[in-house]
């Protein structure tokens, strides 16, 4: 059975896509693409009530033909609380997706 590429699934709700995980004073952010060729960039929101998000940090795409590639990254100042986050795929021809991690306590 083939792998879904992460623009194939985009938007489903799969914490194995993107999740994050509070460590101490910070959250770990985690996702996973098959394929990047497809992707300008990543753009990574935070929200406190999970309605009204807001960019906290943008990665650009690279590219990893026909890969798997698990990218991380770290929220060094997370909200106090709960926390929701969206990950925002942006594609070469300007398309966007979203995926969403489970709420997180910091």
């Amino acid at each position: 059975m083939a792998k879904e590429s992460a623009k194939d699934v985009a938007g489903k709700k799969n914490d194995s896509l993107f999740s994050a995980h509070a460590d101490r004073d910070k959250v770990i952010l985690k996702w996973t693409t098959s394929a990047q060729e497809y992707f300008d960039r990543f753009v990574i929101e935070r929200s406190d009530d999970g309605k009204n998000f807001s960019a906290i940090i943008v990665i650009l795409g690279k590219t990893f033909l026909n890969e798997e590639h698990i990218h991380s990254s770290k929220d060094l100042y997370p909200l106090p609380g709960k926390s929701y986050y969206r990950l925002k795929l942006i594609y070469l021809d300007g398309e966007e997706r979203s995926l969403y991690t489970e709420v997180v306590m910091n």
